[in-house]
């Protein structure tokens, strides 16, 4: 490449020159200008091969076809870009892109280099860092409407034109580098997300930097001073730390401490003792056996657990016009959530907000949270996961237990309450007999039936009363239509109504039908309306208050 002596531009800056613009008229790409540096060659047009010598810039308006670039096919067509470097290997099949029409740029980036005189020379470079051949659509229109311009000014007479072209030229190509260095930012900041989504999956192997380095298509020292540029830590730190919130997790659950340490990835107990005690500042022993008091749950059947081992909640969901049995409690609790029979990301977002504020010590949920949202919670504090459906309320209540170190209180719980269920139970046979009772719920304008689970669950397993229907086979509840209320002919029905309008609706019909008048429960008057809480609720607090409400209605 040819040297030029050049007085235009400091030294301490990116210097470009301009070589070409040609409008691309559905002909063949056109040479460059200047002998011996094209960007894409009039060869390539009979379907040979050459290096580009310029960086060129290609700005497709209309047309269809392709390009080789060292040894890859890009599609052009309408809207796309193409950044070309020197020293990439071009090709193209004949005519392959005779119908194009657009833009190429081609240009020059100098350096300053020194000729052992007196005089600044300048070499060509590849310092532009091109590390993708295709540009974002994005880009597309805010370069085509720069380059309409280099090219409306390059149609101005002699002396105007090089005034004009000059700033233009050089407005195009430094945006195409701020454009060219964001993208590669955001490419990094995929690129660390990549390898931190890898080390919370694969926290407990032994991952190293060369290995995740890999992960995020780096070098080991690149990826080094890239991680803890974005994240703040070193990733071998922050992989500790994803290993010591998993570690508060497990001990939480009433997990051995040396098992633990196995399970997230240290072969030696010593080792992650003094890991842990560095990052909590507690032995691993000392953590487990330490009072918690600001415990919060995103379940809102969780917090009731609390409730009946005596703890109010630090933080869990409220909503008052839906709790009356919890009312004594709302004032107590700290921090207040949002529930809804659906969550949307709204309110997961106002959620995660207020626990990030409030810092809980210990995140009580269910496995039906999004994955983003237990995600989150592990960020803010160690967040344990309760199994919803695989466990019973009373699994779930000595879980809770364990975790807090309260396993005697909610033994003795238990044992008060199945001695009074007995004898709860034994009382209303003794009334209703060989009658049978059914738990209906209108929601949203659908009859549902209860088995196994919240009100179903005292009625049918802690009561020992006999079921309309058959219950054992539905794990929470089971749609119905109204024949089937007639086949099974309850003795008694005990009924919530939900107050959307598609629920008060069927509830209208249904209380005027000839059918439901025909029912046993109805015509005796054995038809019970009951709140949704307790009586749809599953947790031990609202059973306890269940019990006694039971024993009230079936006095009749």
């Amino acid at each position: 490449m040819n040297e030029r002596p050049i007085d235009a531009q400091p030294a301490s800056l990116p210097l470009f020159r301009f070589d070409c613009l040609d409008r691309l008229e559905g002909e063949r790409l056109p040479a460059s200008a200047a002998p011996g540096s094209p960007s894409v060659p009039a060869a390539i047009a009979a379907s040979k091969r050459a290096f580009a010598e310029l960086h060129t810039l290609l700005l497709v308006d209309e047309g269809q076809g392709n390009l080789v670039v060292d040894g890859r096919v890009y599609s052009l067509e309408r809207g796309k870009s193409l950044l070309l470097a020197p020293g990439m290997l071009i090709e193209s099949e004949p005519d392959g892109l005779a119908s194009l029409r657009g833009f190429r740029l081609g240009f020059e980036a100098l350096r300053e280099a020194t000729d052992g005189g007196s005089r600044r020379v300048f070499r060509a470079a590849a310092c532009l860092g091109i590390d993708r051949v295709e540009l974002p659509r994005a880009w597309f229109r805010e370069l085509h409407h720069l380059a309409s311009r280099l090219a409306a000014a390059r149609a101005l007479p002699p002396q105007q034109r090089d005034f004009k072209m000059q700033p233009l030229f050089y407005a195009l190509v430094y945006r195409l580098l701020e454009l060219l260095a964001e993208d590669r930012s955001q490419e990094a900041d995929r690129a660390i997300l990549r390898v931190v989504r890898e080390m919370e999956l694969r926290y407990q192997e032994p991952l190293s930097r060369d290995g995740l380095a890999g992960i995020a298509g780096m070098s080991p020292w690149h990826f080094s001073h890239t991680f803890k540029k974005e994240t703040g830590a070193s990733p071998h730190r922050f992989l500790a730390g994803i290993r010591m919130k998993r570690a508060q997790e497990l001990l939480l659950t009433g997990a051995e401490w040396r098992d633990v340490a196995l399970r997230v990835g240290y072969a030696e107990e010593t080792s992650f003792r003094r890991a842990f005690k560095e990052a909590v500042g507690l032995s691993p022993a000392a953590f487990a056996s330490r009072k918690n008091e600001r415990i919060a749950s995103v379940s809102y059947h969780y917090a009731a657990h609390l409730l009946a081992l005596d703890i109010v909640p630090y933080a869990a969901p409220i909503d008052r016009s839906r709790e009356q049995h919890r009312r004594g409690f709302h004032d107590r609790i700290p921090v207040h959530l949002k529930r809804g029979k659906s969550m949307p990301p709204e309110l997961w977002r106002y959620n995660l907000q207020h626990l990030a504020d409030s810092r809980p010590q210990i995140i009580l949920h269910d496995e039906n949270i999004p994955d983003e949202v237990e995600e989150q919670l592990r960020k803010i504090a160690p967040a344990v996961a309760i199994p919803w459906m695989a466990d019973n309320w009373r699994t779930q209540f000595r879980r809770i237990s364990a975790i807090l170190g309260k396993e005697r209180e909610a033994a003795e719980w238990i044992g008060n309450y199945e001695l009074r269920a007995a004898d709860i139970g034994s009382r209303i046979r003794e009334r209703v007999g060989e009658g049978t009772v059914a738990l209906l719920h209108i929601m949203l304008g659908e009859l549902v039936i209860y088995g196994k689970r919240n009100g179903g669950a005292v009625l049918f397993e802690d009561l020992k009363l006999r079921p309309a229907y058959e219950w054992d086979g539905s794990d929470v509840f089971r749609t119905i239509a109204e024949d089937d209320l007639t086949r099974c002919d309850p003795s008694r029905i005990l009924l919530v109504v939900d107050s959307d309008d598609a629920s008060v609706d069927r509830w209208e019909r249904l209380r005027r039908s000839a059918e439901w008048n025909g029912l046993r429960a109805v015509r005796e008057d054995k038809l019970h309306r009951i709140a949704e809480t307790p009586w749809l609720e599953y947790s031990p607090h609202a059973h306890a208050l269940v019990l006694e409400e039971a024993l009230r209605l079936f006095r009749g």
